[in-house]
């Protein structure tokens, strides 16, 4: 019997296969600058996301 495997984890699996895919053959030192790197563009997302919801609607 086939199991049917939720979206959620079918999304986390190709999320992690993309990853996977983007830190093969790095560096632990370039993994590192990697992941600081994704984690500010993150922190500046967050700010975008958070600064526009403050906005009042209209303008």
């Amino acid at each position: 019997m086939a199991t049917h495997e939720p979206k959620c984890v079918q999304w986390k699996r190709r999320g992690a296969e993309k990853i996977a895919a983007q830190l093969a053959g790095l560096s632990p030192e370039q993994e590192l600058k990697f992941w600081q790197e994704q984690t500010q563009r993150l922190k500046l997302l967050q700010a975008e996301a958070r600064q526009r919801h403050r906005q009042p609607a209209g303008t």
